[in-house]
């Protein structure tokens, strides 16, 4: 059996839309062998996820014999998450992330970590958080037409911390917990099901031109917040994070982004922005800040409604193959 662990990842960094991407240390673990018939468990599966055709990974792994004209066998996989779905942070990532590292490994391809990342890439449809995910720290990816992907990633300081700032939202109606899980007819199955858009449902709302001031705008903040990674200059990120592409038109959907941003900012933020789409926001603070932020944050935002905060490292490594604690299908 093979065990591949995966770590979550925040998109975007601000202002560096679609293009920035990072690492964080929480994981989902997925092991996965052949097996006379299709085998999927999930545990910690509180989002009811497919155990079917339709789950991302089994579809990701796929997609990747696919690649190469090849049909896959049978197989089981057990799957343990511990990244929250639909909270920006990468959960659709990560899986597809597992699928492609899994079905490398079973197929005998071995391929290296950048042709797995051009695969991720495509069948994601965009590299924010897949590249992350495989590479770990910050990375910055830049699509070109019909030719490869390009990429570059810079290791993040033990100085700072994450803190993930997440609403308790109601929960799906049943009848979208029913097409999220739909399994198509036989009849329909002849081409590969796609798989579902990250960030489709967010970007409804995003302007299809934008004024030439935003855009400088948001180049100017986004090569400002590498630079201010890699030589250390934390107070420069208030700025670096600033964005006016995607934020000021998502903050309809969070109603509470603005009021969230500024009361962190008090408290000692070095910044605050919203992880991929939302709901939950990263707000990056001085380690050893960390504790006195979080507690005096919580008692800030309890007016603002529910909330979850979670403060966690960058992940530097990103995607790895594991040899032990590998999760073992339970008694049926």
């Amino acid at each position: 059996m093979i065990t591949v662990r995966v770590p979550a990842t925040t998109a975007n960094l601000g202002a560096g839309f679609d293009s920035l991407g990072m690492a964080l240390s929480l994981y989902n673990r997925v092991s996965a062998q052949f097996s006379p018939a299709l085998y999927i468990e999930i545990q910690n599966n509180s989002a009811n996820m497919p155990t079917n055709t339709e789950n991302l990974i089994y579809k990701s792994m796929v997609h990747f014999y696919r690649e190469f004209g090849k049909h896959m066998p049978a197989v089981s996989i057990v799957q343990k998450d511990e990244i929250p779905i639909s909270s920006g942070l990468g959960s659709s990532a990560a899986c597809i992330v597992a699928g492609i590292m899994l079905a490398n490994k079973l197929s005998g391809k071995n391929l290296p970590i950048d042709a797995l990342l051009q695969i991720a890439e495509r069948l994601d449809g965009q590299p924010d958080n897949v590249a992350p995910a495989l590479l770990g720290g910050i990375v910055s990816s830049a699509r070109r037409a019909r030719k490869p992907l390009v990429f570059s990633k810079i290791p993040v300081s033990s100085e700072i911390t994450f803190v993930i700032i997440t609403p308790e939202l109601p929960p799906k109606t049943e009848e979208a917990a029913k097409v999220a899980t739909k399994v198509l007819p036989l009849a329909q199955r002849k081409k590969e099901p796609e798989l579902p858009p990250k960030t489709e449902g967010a970007k409804v709302a995003l302007p299809a031109q934008y004024k030439k001031e935003d855009v400088l705008h948001n180049i100017s903040r986004s090569a400002l917040f590498i630079a201010s990674m890699v030589n250390g200059e934390w107070d420069n990120l208030a700025t670096a994070v600033q964005d006016k592409i995607h934020q000021p038109y998502r903050e309809k959907q969070f109603p509470h982004m603005q009021q969230l941003f500024v009361t962190a900012y008090y408290h000692g933020a070095k910044a605050v922005f919203l992880s991929g789409d939302g709901p939950s926001a990263i707000a990056i603070v001085k380690k050893e800040n960390s504790p006195n932020f979080e507690e005096a944050l919580m008692k800030s935002i309890k007016k603002l409604g529910k909330w979850s905060l979670t403060t966690i490292d960058a992940d530097n490594e990103g995607a790895t193959y594991e040899e032990t604690e590998t999760p073992q299908p339970q008694e049926q």
